[in-house]
């Protein structure tokens, strides 16, 4: 098996607030750059390759989830011009609004949220805001 790419680390300091933080990697946010996208190819086609023979199961799994989930189109389209990290935050929100409506959780029920990330942190408290009692579980490796 080949071995996985490795971004390459390009200086780079991020000022924020008056904190400066090195950012060697500050590069892969730059969508027009050709390197970029030549880079996550190559994760891609790594990732392929290195998991080909769970082809299989992947699809397996992904058809037993399809099975399981009411499609519906409540997404909202982004604009052109809105900055990708804010896309990124509404359409974690909306992850977490999608959970809360498509359950039948009731005031003084209780919830398990596993995995404290953005969008565990933002369904916990819509739970919350619910009336639900939140138990929250982070996965640890």
């Amino acid at each position: 098996m080949t071995q996985a790419p490795v971004a390459p680390q390009r200086p780079h300091v991020r000022r924020i607030h008056g904190t400066e933080t090195d950012d060697p990697w500050h590069w892969l946010r730059d969508r027009d750059d050709p390197s970029v996208r030549e880079y996550l190819e190559a994760e891609n086609a790594y990732t392929e390759a290195a998991t080909v023979h769970l082809a299989d199961l992947r699809e397996q799994i992904f058809g037993e989830i399809k099975a399981r989930t009411k499609e519906n189109h409540q997404s909202l389209p982004t604009p052109k011009d809105a900055a990708g990290e804010k896309i990124v935050y509404a359409r974690m929100a909306g992850v977490s609004i999608t959970a809360l409506r498509s359950s039948s959780v009731q005031p003084g029920d209780t919830v398990l949220v596993i995995g404290m990330g953005l969008v565990g942190n933002f369904a916990a408290q819509l739970f919350q805001m619910a009336g639900a009692e939140v138990l929250a579980s982070e996965i640890s490796p």
